[in-house]
């Protein structure tokens, strides 16, 4: 067994469940099991575990990729495809980290669905209109489930449901706008999940594993994918580009907004992670910005420029 396997498996196994079932609340379970996958294809398995691991994981990959759906599903199902065997083979050909090689595959697959609607009937406009109506006919449901009280409501909860209705629009329409990007960041979590399972059934496995949250970093090039993406929105008003431009800024948020996760995670395990730290941390991020995710990238862009964790590690120098 590898040193990388090594590591997986002396993890605890009480987080990667966690993560995993939280992740499957809000993204299908192909886009874990097909990387996995193919991870293990390529790998050319020998041990027991590791074929009927490969052998079970296609099965039910083959089985999500002919069901039915409508173009946000297809969507979907074909960018987890072209994403699943890109990552895979850089997985077993090249030791590049987790974060690069998942965003390479992530946006290999988004390029090439986009790729295909070009030559059918079928486009990005169509895909998050249809993303768009859908979030919306969910949400009026609930809504009018409420509005059709038997009993004459409140100034207070008309109020209220009017807000609630104003918000479900809006976030229906950033997740249609933004729908290729946040497939991006699903394939993205989807990749590193299926690489902590793939290294813990692999015997002798391919690739680099992932680090540890604490020491998550990425290097400076992955910048310019923000740059590209504030500078698209600045730009005259050119849908296309637009479009581009915000799935990108998008993308690079999430990214930035684990690294400050990351920052925090290190902060904690360095002072010893203790439950009153944590309340005292939490409550910073709640006076410095109202948002968590805004907080996390504004901490995820100081590090890349300050490098915080390396100047707490490194002791100040003394005249």
């Amino acid at each position: 067994m590898s040193v990388a396997s090594e590591q997986q498996h002396g993890r605890r196994l009480g987080p990667l469940l966690a993560g995993t079932l939280l992740y499957l609340l809000f993204a299908p379970i192909g886009l874990v099991v097909l990387p996995l996958g193919m991870m293990l294809l390529f790998s050319n398995p020998t041990g027991v575990r590791e074929r009927m691991a490969m052998l079970g994981s296609a099965f039910f990959g083959i089985w999500w990729l002919l069901g039915v759906g409508e173009a946000p599903e297809q969507t979907v199902r074909a960018a987890a495809l072209i994403g699943a065997v890109v990552y895979a083979g850089m997985t077993v050909t090249s030791n590049v980290s987790t974060t690069h090689k998942g965003l390479l595959a992530s946006l290999a697959g988004v390029a090439g669905v986009t790729a295909g609607y070009l030559t059918s009937d079928i486009s990005w406009a169509e895909v998050s209109w249809s993303v768009q109506q859908r979030i919306g006919f969910m949400t009026r449901q609930i809504l009018v489930r409420m509005w059709s009280s038997p009993d004459p409501l409140p100034n207070s909860t008309v109020l209220v449901l009017g807000e609630a209705e104003k918000v479900f629009e809006g976030m229906a329409r950033f997740v249609g706008a933004n729908y290729a990007g946040l497939l991006t960041i699903e394939m993205l979590i989807g990749f590193a999940i299926a690489t902590a399972v793939y290294n813990r059934i692999s015997d002798v496995p391919k690739g680099v594993a992932n680090g540890r949250l604490k020491n998550f970093t990425f290097t400076e090039h992955l910048g310019w994918m923000a740059v590209l993406g504030l500078a698209g929105l600045l730009l005259p008003k050119i849908a296309a580009v637009k479009a581009v431009a915000g799935n990108l800024a998008l993308v690079a948020a999430a990214i930035y907004a684990w690294r400050g996760v990351a920052v925090v995670s290190f902060a904690m395990s360095a002072t010893g992670g203790s439950v009153f730290l944590t309340i005292l941390i939490g409550i910073a991020f709640i006076f410095m910005l109202p948002v968590m995710a805004g907080g996390a990238i504004v901490v995820g862009i100081l590090d890349t420029g300050l490098n915080i964790r390396k100047r707490w590690m490194t002791p100040s120098a003394r005249g």
